[in-house]
């Protein structure tokens, strides 16, 4: 009995969140293994969208696991030292660029990695659960702690995503592969780099095969759950929220009906999961950032900075000070709001 009770619990649960797949769609649905494991496109855009396909059709979720500086940096120009390549780089045991006899030099790399992926957070929550335990043994007041009967949600997955930006050269193209060849024509691409030749950006992406991943499903309710929202349905309720709809099922009711007739007009319509149909905790999440932000809005700077110019004009004996904020561009550095005087 308690065991039957469980599962009801369980599909009771989540049943506004998945729903299980039908023998049609699981026929017209796509398959991991149509998407081409290798794929070349020409802009981070593409490459980004195609990221974003990837994971709605295998029902993944991927977060950055590292970014080199000058990845997706369209102005990157190379100097003399950069390194030419005519093939490679191998990863996987699978080479992103075979030769074509176009050299190429590397940008920068992308790697994203499984969201349930290795915990790097280890050492920060064994501090903090120190320095909690620490407070509960010295002060009188208690420290009160949430039960968590699951620590993480790491699952050293070791799936991961390559992403590498080149930057091909046409123009230096070989018509026959010979080592003598290829050190030569390096040593012209060197030295005519500062010039303005021709040169073409490439995003080469690596993606894993869902044999990848381990110690988590991939198929099935429980990997319909962890999905992430799309970035779509994001921005409609985000949209909504905006415009002054606060409540939050009637945000669901309308973001149903954009996934409905909007998303996917005319279309069948996916599986019921997380990414397409959030939560209602997702939905006040997403409707909470969007609070947030108007409240760093300049605003009230400004009208700060008002009453600072007229309270200047009438008290000149008294030193003031105010600093806007601004925000970071290239080559500066962010400052905060600050405020500061001094009465003589």
């Amino acid at each position: 009995m308690m065991e039957e009770f469980t599962v009801q619990n369980f599909d009771l649960l989540y049943e506004e969140i998945i729903s299980t797949v039908t023998e049609n769609a699981a026929d017209t649905a796509l398959n991991s293994n149509e998407i081409h494991r290798l794929q070349s496109l020409d802009s981070l855009e593409d490459a980004m969208q195609a990221i974003n396909k990837f994971e709605e059709c295998t029902f993944s979720n991927y977060i950055v696991l590292e970014k080199q500086k000058c990845f997706g940096n369209e102005a990157f120009r190379p100097n003399r030292k950069a390194t030419v390549h005519w093939e490679g780089p191998v990863i996987k045991n699978v080479c992103l660029n075979e030769y074509s006899g176009v050299p190429f030099i590397i940008v920068g790399r992308k790697v994203l990695c499984c969201h349930l992926g290795k915990d790097k957070a280890v050492a920060q929550k064994k501090r903090y659960a120190e320095s909690t335990n620490r407070k509960k043994a010295t002060d009188n007041a208690s420290v009160r702690r949430r039960k968590s009967f699951q620590h993480t949600k790491k699952m050293d997955c070791p799936a991961k995503i390559y992403i590498y930006h080149m930057l091909k050269f046409p123009g230096f193209q070989l018509k026959k592969k010979s080592e003598w060849r290829m050190r030569s024509a390096s040593k012209k691409l060197r030295d005519a780099l500062e010039k303005n030749i021709e040169l073409k950006h490439c995003y080469v992406i690596l993606f894993p095969p869902l044999s990848h991943h381990n110690n988590h499903p991939v198929d099935g309710k429980m990997a319909y759950i962890k999905q992430k929202v799309d970035p779509r349905v994001i921005e409609k309720i985000t949209e909504l929220s905006k415009s002054g709809v606060s409540e939050n099922k009637e945000i669901k009711r309308l973001v149903d009906h954009f996934v409905s007739h909007e998303l996917f007009g005319g279309q069948e319509l996916p599986v019921k999961s997380r990414r397409f149909f959030p939560t209602m905790k997702d939905i006040r999440n997403i409707m909470r950032r969007c609070t947030n932000e108007h409240k760093r809005s300049v605003t009230d700077q400004c009208t700060v900075l008002q009453l600072f110019a007229q309270w200047q004009q009438e008290n000149e004996d008294h030193r003031l000070y105010c600093r806007p904020h601004n925000v970071a561009e290239e080559g500066e550095t962010a400052e905060t709001f600050m405020a500061a005087a001094s009465l003589s």
